[in-house]
């Protein structure tokens, strides 16, 4: 039993949610059948309360599997046993995950799904664009799989690597061995896992793609070992099984509602409320990034729906819904929501210790912006262009006039798929690509600043398109590629995104619709439900 206090909110259905009660399910996970475990915050409440037979034995400080070390307590009664096995602590099992901290919030589902997945496959990567929450996601599920590994869980951090050939030396050192010098590191490393049973957290890894078939090579000859990536996009080798990983569930944003929308809404949502909106994993990961930088921080019904549609203008992105979080230092919901048109420039942190590509928004996508080719760098930023999404005719009619791209226009798109900056979705049987706002807010800026984007001809602002409600008008001279650049700016004036439900993303194209390099076709993709604009559900996972 594991005896925790704290806030708990009560669900319309009679259940109760919290970080707090996350909490308590995981020091109860520590203990042992019979014992009974007391967190600190108990322990000084009921201090100089308890009867004179009963007591409370420190057992020190340890780490539970959100990463987060806990000081606690055995309750030591008459009738209870009071001698029990070490608790089940991650430091049981060799490893050097990093101490968060900051609070692990929702990904229950995530988690048991890519837990599954670690029992169907030794190699499982994390894929999705920058702050969606790979490497947290990553971390936590190395925590809850810990007692699988006797023998060690490693995180290996890529991020400051360039070079594939750096990439058996890092490993090397994470898990302990030091470089004799006389034999090539590989052969050492291969020695050293052969027959241990441990895990391999592979964080970054699209810094050094090329040293994907490495991840192949440890695997076959360490028959006991299994790795799990993080990546923008998939590794592309034999046994591979990818997990896009989705944002966070947000409430829909009413603003962009039409009046058939609203109405369909269930009645507390439409009415915002503060107990219903707390079901959804982007409002709590608001909520608990605010109370950070501000401890009276409350969800009422005044600033529910400005809380509402700062999660769901930035669909549950868990880094930009940190960022906004912290502006509640100074601004209200309802100015940080406001602000959020102006979002690259709002969503900046001051905090020291981040990596800079997480300090802010721009950082992230810059960092997934900066590895792609300059036909890579082009496409998206002319992607911008589309506000509620395209399909591939539209692609290449608007983006690629003339084929000037000067490359397969299908393998462009492709990588940019692979590299999770585009969204692919299965709509009555065809594709239909689209960015995320955020993603699509920098597209626009770099169309903007290699002067594509500016007006010329008849235009006389930039413009986009929302391609839900306005057909392709006549184009000009396909040879006039100046011209191509004008007319996609005179299709609509640029407005709020696009109102349309989000759609769940799919798998990613088949390797078949370009080639790639390093692909096997035996890799496996899933991904999962996303997005904002949907009601809290269990999500479903399909290959």
């Amino acid at each position: 039993m594991g005896l925790h206090t704290g806030e708990a909110t009560p669900t319309p259905d009679g259940d109760y949610t919290s970080l707090e009660v996350h909490r308590a399910a995981r020091i109860a996970a520590a203990g042992h059948g019979g014992q009974v475990l007391v967190s600190e915050t108990t322990r000084a409440l009921v201090s100089g309360m308890l009867p004179a037979d009963v007591t409370i034995r420190d057992l020190g400080e340890h780490r539970l599997k959100d990463l987060r070390p806990e000081r606690l307590s055995q309750l030591v009664a008459a009738g209870l046993p009071a001698d029990f096995p070490p608790i089940r602590s991650l430091d049981r099992r060799p490893n050097n995950l990093p101490t968060q901290l900051t609070s692990f919030v929702g990904r229950d589902d995530d988690l048991a799904t890519t837990l599954l997945l670690l029992d169907a496959s030794r190699l499982l990567t994390l894929t999705g664009p920058g702050g969606i929450g790979k490497t947290r996601l990553a971390l936590q599920l190395a925590a809850a799989a810990a007692d699988r590994y006797p023998d060690g869980i490693w995180f290996v951090p890529l991020e400051p690597l360039r070079e594939a050939e750096l990439v058996p030396g890092t490993i090397a050192r994470a898990v302990g061995l030091a470089d004799s010098g006389v034999r090539p590191t590989m052969e050492l490393l291969v020695e050293h896992l052969a027959r241990r049973t441990c895990l391999l957290v592979l964080d970054n890894f699209e810094q050094v793609i090329a040293a994907a078939p490495l991840a192949a090579q440890l695997l076959r000859a360490c028959p006991n070992l299994t790795i799990v990536t993080t990546s923008r996009g998939a590794l592309h080798v034999s046994g591979e099984q990818e997990y896009a990983v989705p944002g966070l569930p947000a409430p829909p944003d009413q603003r962009h509602l039409s009046t058939f929308e609203l109405a369909r809404l269930p009645a507390e949502i439409r009415a915002a409320d503060p107990a219903t909106l707390n079901q959804y994993e982007a409002v709590r990961l608001f909520v608990a990034r605010a109370l950070a930088v501000r401890a009276d921080f409350r969800v009422t019904n005044e600033n529910a729906p400005a809380v509402a549609g700062i999660c769901a203008t930035l669909q549950g992105l868990p880094l930009a819904i940190a960022l906004a979080a912290a502006r509640v230092k100074v601004l209200a919901p309802d100015a940080i929501l406001e602000r959020l048109e102006h979002r690259l420039e709002l969503l900046a942190s001051a905090s020291r210790d981040l990596p800079e590509r997480q300090r802010t928004l721009r950082g992230a996508i810059a960092w997934s912006y900066d590895l792609l080719d300059d036909a890579g760098r082009r496409l998206l930023a002319r992607l911008a262009v589309f506000v509620g999404g395209c399909d591939l005719a539209m692609i290449e009619q608007v983006c690629d006039p003339g084929a000037e791209l000067g490359v397969d226009l299908l393998e462009v798109l492709a990588t940019l798929v692979d590299q999770s900056l585009v969204r692919s979705d299965d709509i009555a049987g065809s594709a239909r690509f689209s960015l995320l706002d955020t993603i699509r807010t920098y597209g626009a800026e770099r169309l903007d600043a290699s002067g594509e984007g500016q007006p010329s001809g008849n235009a006389t602002s930039r413009r986009t398109w929302n391609s839900r409600s306005a057909p392709l008008p006549s184009s000009p001279d396909p040879r006039n590629a100046r011209g191509w650049i004008g007319w996609r700016r005179t299709l609509t004036t640029s407005g709020p995104p696009s109102t349309a439900p989000r759609r769940s993303p799919i798998r990613r194209p088949p390797s078949g619709s370009g080639s790639r390099s390093g692909g096997s076709g035996n890799s496996a993709a899933i991904s999962a439900r996303g997005a904002s604009g949907s009601r809290p559900s269990k999500r479903m996972a399909g290959t």
